[in-house]
């Protein structure tokens, strides 16, 4: 019933977020094969969430204010919540088909079971306005479990997409995937400078945010030059294009705020790199976001 309430409660939000940031919305119909990109951006998208969410859980446990991150981290987990229904049920508002592969379901399934127990400590937390070490044990042991599980899954729909695509270039798939990607890896290196803040497995998390830089740095290249082994074209259109510099720009001046992470010894100074790292995260995900956006539309030009 308390869960129930706490979806009801967000529903309003999460739609206004929809709207504005998150979710290309589509009417739906079974003849329009153009949806199956649409899957692919959302269910990459999952991905993300599930890494904002160990960030937001992250924030709201360092930063002495921490009001905002945990309204954010109510709209992310009711964010990702909608979408998995979405994916498994179809959904006319966020454009989705119907997953009716048996297999695939089941895999759905598993996804939602781990979710329904890590979503019940998040309420419970946001609810109660406090973030213990409990639950950032907690978001660490269960985001991997999700985040190995969402790949899988994430596979199978561009997979999916590329048999039902096939009027489309043959790289629009995977564009789609891996500039989805990158949002996800826009979190995951917040989530592990925070975890380097934090003072939790500092060399191992040190380690982790230079690959996931490296990561992103070579995906991009890829999508900006086209990259063969990745399986990436030039941006093929002009708008794309100047989208994708904004993105550069972005990704310039986060990467150089990563290179303060871990040395902030000053709880002011802390406090005032933790509000930096909060908005050009969040800068870069919306720009990124804008991009994979810019993709899927192609799927719907050129039906």
């Amino acid at each position: 019933m308390r869960k129930t309430l706490f979806i009801v409660k967000q529903v309003a939000l999460f739609c206004v977020a929809v709207a504005c940031v998150f979710i290309s919305a589509r009417a739906f119909t079974q003849e329009n094969k153009s949806a199956y990109a649409t899957a692919v951006n959302i269910a990459g998208k999952q991905l993300m969430l599930i890494q904002k969410i160990s960030k937001e859980v992250l924030f709201s446990k360092l930063q002495t204010s921490k009001v905002h991150q945990l309204t954010s981290l109510a709209d992310t987990a009711t964010q990702f919540h909608q979408a998995q229904l979405g994916l498994m049920h179809g959904s006319e508002v966020l454009g989705l088909p119907k997953t009716t592969d048996q297999a695939q379901l089941k895999k759905m399934q598993n996804i939602l079971t781990l979710w329904e127990a890590y979503f019940s400590a998040l309420e419970d937390s946001v609810l109660s306005r406090s973030i213990d070490d409990k639950l950032v044990e907690l978001v660490t042991e269960t985001n991997e479990k999700l985040l190995i599980e969402l790949d899988e899954m994430v596979v199978v729909f561009q997979n999916v997409a590329d048999e039902q695509l096939s009027n489309l270039p043959e790289t629009l798939p995977t564009t789609i995937n891996l500039a989805g990607r990158q949002r996800m890896l826009s979190q995951k290196m917040a989530k592990e400078c925070l975890l380097v803040e934090a003072g939790m497995e500092r060399q191992t998390n040190l380690q982790k945010l230079s690959n996931s830089q490296k990561e992103f740095e070579k995906v991009h290249h890829g999508l900006v030059r086209g990259n063969e082994s990745l399986n990436l074209q030039v941006q093929p259109t002009f708008e794309i294009k100047q989208q994708l510099s904004k993105v550069s720009e972005d990704w310039l001046s986060f990467k150089t705020l990563l290179k303060s992470c871990g040395t902030n010894k000053n709880p002011k100074d802390q406090e005032v790199f933790f509000d930096s790292l909060s908005h050009l995260n969040l800068v870069l995900l919306r720009n990124m976001n804008h991009a994979v956006e810019m993709y899927e539309s192609l799927a719907y030009e050129t039906q």
